[in-house]
């Protein structure tokens, strides 16, 4: 930042309104530190681009009532220390490959996490351990429905369950013998 800048309010004559066609117009705004262009329409609100000269540098800043749109033929390129999107309901990211890479740890949280190929395999590698923790680890196969409270007990037909001995029940006492000595 030039060093002459640094206590001095940039001042922007105000600019008239021109107008766009279908019915919107463009004003530049001067602001204590740098200018907001804002395009408004008289039903569908207004879209602001606002420039602001801070102590670290520039600010810009675009707001939309509807959306915000950027397209480029070849490529966007976004370099920063920090780079976050806070969306109220979605984020969707659609290409013909993505990969995400981390050089420090790489996380993914959420409520619940599904990771769905639709066709091919599904790979992880891992140079050390790989660890999987949860109440039930399920490997082919379906979790099985739970009987419902009010049934704890029943056969199928409805009459009480039969209580065997437990060696009657495994057929080798000699289990429950090495079991209970350990």
């Amino acid at each position: 930042m030039d060093p002459r800048l640094k206590d001095e309010t940039i001042v922007v004559p105000p600019t008239e309104s021109a107008a766009l066609g279908l019915g919107w117009s463009a004003r530049l705004e001067p602001q204590p530190r740098g200018a907001t262009l804002r395009l408004v329409h008289p039903e569908q609100g207004s879209f602001a681009v606002e420039i602001a000269i801070t102590a670290r540098g520039p600010v810009i800043r675009a707001t939309s009532v509807s959306a915000l749109e950027l397209e480029a033929a070849t490529e966007i390129h976004a370099t920063c220390a920090r780079f976050t999107v806070d969306a109220r309901e979605a984020v969707t990211l659609r290409a013909g490959q993505i990969t995400n890479e981390a050089s420090g740890t790489f996380r993914a949280e959420g409520r619940a996490v599904e990771v769905d190929a639709t066709a091919g395999d599904v790979r992880i590698h891992a140079n050390d351990d790989v660890q999987v923790l949860g109440e039930q680890v399920l490997l082919n196969c379906e979790r099985d429905a739970p009987m419902p409270t009010w049934l704890s007990g029943l056969t199928t037909d409805g009459a009480p369950a039969p209580r065997l001995p437990r060696q009657d029940a495994a057929g080798d006492t000699s289990l429950f013998d090495d079991l209970a000595r350990k």
